[in-house]
């Protein structure tokens, strides 16, 4: 009797209800934590290795993982054996190299290793070779030529910038005003419209058509001038490649970098994580665009959901009550 009694009075479904809401808020800090913990770390710029390998070639980048070696993989003495993550995908065809320790006859830290993340083809690992603008050699040298992209880099990525936003804001404008004059013009012709009215239009559609003709040739402009300012980079197997500076993202010689210069480096990287739109088919850059969609949708859903609730609340504490003053009678 007193069991139903206490089950009547609801009690124990507030604390099962609280109990359950803990244990939820103690799994979604649990699950954050490790997601901080294991991917925080990716952001820190590490240091670049040279693997001298026993075949007389040589392996450059940077560790991400070490492990034991699957039994049956492999021979090896050691039973380890380091992921690399060499980048060059168009020289090498994939990101990540896996090296059996036993493999290895020397390693070293070059400080005039360069790291260059780009728009597309993801890091590239490797050697200042020369610096170019147009036919002009600016530098050459390892030491001349890291020192000249340096200073040249912040104006090409501003060319880039220049770029994307002629791109995806005005072009996107125009197009998007032509659609809507087609759409009128169709409108006009179902309903009859005068023949001045389609004049109009057709005047509208003119119009843009000479700005869209304009835009695309200050693109092209733009375009060419962010060819001309290019790097020639050497991997660690002497194979060069020709880097245009706007496709840049961010170049850094961590080997010759205090950890003072790596804590603004990290720091930048991941504000442009949180704050800056998805590349290469949403495997780089930011996650800007994923966030907002989250918080306008929470916030739909709660303008949407809350005053159902509450009017439902309100409801169950009136139909409620008598019945829980009764029991307590």
């Amino acid at each position: 009797m007193n069991l139903r009694r206490i089950l009547k009075g609801g009690d124990p479904w507030i604390w099962l209800t609280g109990g359950s809401v803990a244990i939820s808020l103690l799994m979604i800090a649990g699950l954050l934590l490790l997601v901080t913990t294991k991917s925080l770390g990716f952001f820190w710029p590490t240091d670049i290795i040279e693997l001298k390998l026993k075949d007389g070639t040589a392996a450059l980048g940077q560790i991400r993982n070490r492990e034991t070696i699957p039994d049956g993989s492999a021979s090896s003495a050691t039973g380890e054996r380091t992921q690399l993550q060499v980048g060059n995908r168009e020289l090498y065809g994939a990101d990540f190299r896996w090296i059996d320790a036993d493999d290895v006859t020397s390693s070293s830290n070059p400080a005039d290793a360069v790291v260059l993340e780009r728009r597309e083809w993801g890091n590239f690992y490797g050697f200042v070779k020369e610096l170019w603008s147009g036919e002009t050699l600016i530098a050459s040298g390892p030491q001349a030529g890291w020192t000249a992209l340096h200073e040249r880099l912040p104006a090409a990525q501003d060319l880039a910038v220049e770029q994307r936003k002629l791109e995806t804001s005005e072009a996107t404008s125009i197009n998007y005003s032509l659609d809507l004059e087609r759409l009128r013009r169709a409108r006009a012709i179902r309903a009859g419209e005068s023949a001045e009215t389609l004049r109009a239009i057709d005047a509208r559609e003119a119009e843009l058509h000479r700005q869209h003709d304009a835009l695309q040739n200050k693109m092209a402009e733009l375009g060419a001038k962010t060819q001309i300012d290019r790097v020639v980079m050497l991997d660690v197997g002497g194979q060069e490649k020709q880097i245009p500076l706007s496709q840049i993202v961010h170049a850094y010689q961590p080997n010759a970098m205090s950890v003072a210069a790596k804590s603004l480096l990290y720091t930048a990287k991941l504000w442009e994580f949180v704050a800056d739109d998805p590349r290469e088919s949403n495997t780089e850059g930011g996650i800007f665009p994923a966030i907002f969609g989250t918080v306008m949708m929470v916030m739909l859903m709660s303008i949407a959901v809350v005053p159902f609730g509450v009017l439902t609340a309100i409801r169950t504490m009136r139909t409620s009550t008598p019945c829980l003053a009764y029991s307590r009678r």
